[in-house]
C-alpha cells in the first residue's frame, strides 16, 4: 500500500478522493478503514472514554486499579481509546513530580505498555491544568508565553521528556495540549471562576491579571506548543482540548458581549487552532432548558454539525473530547436520552468522541461509569455505536 504523509492522506479523505469503492460520498465522510490509515497513529472513527486518573491516580497513590485491570474491562466493551491527564492538576502535585520523576515515568510506562498489549489507543492531555505549573513557579499564567520564564523552560523539558519517550508507541493516537483552556477567554471577570484558588494545594491566595486568559495569549501558547511537539514527533496529531466556545466568543475578544454570528463564531474558533493542531476539539453536554453561555449545552447540540463542517473544511478532524449526561434516577428515560445523545454525535459525523468519565472515584455519585454500576449501560451502548463504524 502506498504510504501517505498524515496531512496529505487526511486531505484526500476529507475531500472524498480516497474511497476505493467507486461510491461518491460527501466531503468529510471518511470510512473507519480509511481513518485507520492516517499516519502511524492508527486513529479511526470511533467513540472512546475519558479515564482522568489513568496514570495520575497511581502516581499520586489514590488507590486506583492498575492500568491493565481497567483496560481489560474496557476491552470487553470494545472501547478503542482512552483520553486522560498525564500532568498534575494542583501545584503541590508538581512537587511530587520533581521529587520522583522516575516513579512518574514508571507509572506512565505501565499505562503505555498495557495499552499496547490490549491494542487500545491513547490520547494523553499533556497539561490538563497549565496554571498549576505557573503557580508552582509563582509566575502566573502569562509566563507560559514569555521567553525566559521558568514555567516555559520547565514545560519545554516536560514536553521533550514525554513526547520523546512515547513517540513510537503503537498505542499513541494523539497528544492533547490542555483541557478547556478556552472556557473563560477574554472575560473581564474571569477570575471569579478561574483559575481555582486553594492555597493549601499550592495556589496563590489571590489571583491577578496575569492569570486571565485571552485569545491572543491562547494563540501564542498553542503555536509554541504545536512547534515543540512537532519538533520531536513531526507527524503526530495534536488536539486542542477545547470546550465549545461561548456564544459571544469573538465579540468578547473585542470587548463586547454581543452574540456572534455563525461566521464570526467559526472565524474566531478556527483562529485559535494553529495549522498543526489537526484535531479540533469541543466538549458537548446536552442539558434541557440550559441557559449556559457555552455552545453545545442545548438539548439538541444544534451547533455540532457546524463544528464538524468547520473542522473538515480546514482539513482537520472534529474531536468531541468530552460528552455525557447525568442520571435522573429514571433508568429507562436515561437510557433513551443517552441513546439520543449517541445518535446526535453519529448524525453530525463526528470523527472522534470520548465519554465522560470511566472509573473516577471522586465522581462516583455523579458522572463516574463503573462496570456493575448503575451507569454501566453507557458502556454497553457505546459498544453498539462503535460497531456501526466497522
Amino acid at each position: 500500500m502506498e504510504k501517505f504523509e498524515p496531512n496529505h492522506l487526511r486531505r484526500l479523505l476529507l475531500n472524498g478522493l480516497c474511497c476505493g469503492t467507486g461510491v461518491a460520498r460527501v466531503a468529510g465522510e471518511a470510512t473507519a478503514a480509511e481513518m485507520a490509515q492516517i499516519g502511524p497513529k492508527r486513529i479511526r472513527k470511533s467513540f472512546g472514554v475519558n479515564c482522568f486518573d489513568f496514570s495520575l491516580g497511581q502516581f499520586l497513590k489514590h488507590g486506583v486499579r492498575r492500568p491493565l485491570a481497567r483496560l481489560n474491562e474496557l476491552s470487553n466493551f470494545g472501547v478503542p481509546f482512552v483520553r486522560f491527564s498525564i500532568s498534575p492538576f494542583w501545584p503541590d502535585e508538581w512537587k511530587l513530580y520533581f521529587e520522583n520523576k522516575k516513579f512518574f515515568f514508571d507509572v506512565l510506562d505501565e499505562v503505555f505498555s498495557a495499552s499496547e498489549a490490549k491494542q487500545i489507543g491513547l490520547i494523553p492531555t499533556i497539561f490538563w491544568n497549565p496554571v498549576s505549573l505557573s503557580d508552582y513557579h509563582n509566575e502566573g499564567l502569562a509566563s507560559w508565553v514569555l521567553d525566559g520564564s521558568r514555567t516555559r523552560s520547565v514545560a519545554k523539558s516536560f514536553i521533550g521528556d514525554v513526547v520523546g519517550r512515547y513517540k513510537n508507541s503503537s498505542s499513541l493516537w494523539a497528544w492533547e495540549v490542555a483541557n478547556e483552556l478556552n472556557t473563560y477567554l477574554d472575560l473581564p471577570n474571569a477570575l471569579t471562576w478561574w483559575a481555582k484558588v486553594n492555597p493549601s494545594r499550592g495556589t496563590p491566595s489571590k489571583r491577578d491579571f496575569r492569570d486571565i486568559p485571552t485569545s491572543k495569549f491562547l494563540r501564542e501558547l498553542y503555536v509554541w506548543m504545536e512547534r515543540e511537539i512537532h519538533s520531536i514527533s513531526p507527524s503526530i496529531s495534536i488536539s486542542s482540548g477545547f470546550d465549545a466556545p461561548r456564544a459571544n466568543a469573538f465579540h468578547l475578544s473585542n470587548g463586547s458581549y454581543t452574540k456572534d454570528s455563525s461566521a464570526l463564531r467559526d472565524e474566531h474558533f478556527l483562529s485559535l487552532h494553529p495549522a498543526g493542531v489537526d484535531l479540533m476539539s469541543v466538549h458537548a453536554y446536552p442539558e434541557t432548558n440550559s441557559k449556559s453561555p457555552l455552545l453545545l449545552r442545548d438539548e439538541g447540540m444544534f451547533d455540532l454539525k457546524a463544528f464538524v463542517r468547520l473542522a473538515h473544511a480546514s482539513s482537520r478532524l472534529l474531536f468531541v473530547g468530552e460528552f455525557g449526561m447525568l442520571s435522573t434516577g429514571n433508568l429507562s428515560a436515561d437510557q433513551h436520552k443517552f441513546n439520543e445523545v449517541l445518535d446526535m454525535l453519529v448524525d453530525a459525523n463526528v470523527d472522534l468522541a470520548a465519554l465522560w468519565v470511566y472509573d473516577f472515584t471522586p465522581q462516583n455519585n455523579s458522572w463516574s461509569i463503573q462496570v456493575g454500576g448503575a451507569r454501566e449501560y453507557q458502556l454497553r451502548m457505546l459498544s453498539v455505536t462503535n460497531e456501526r463504524f466497522l
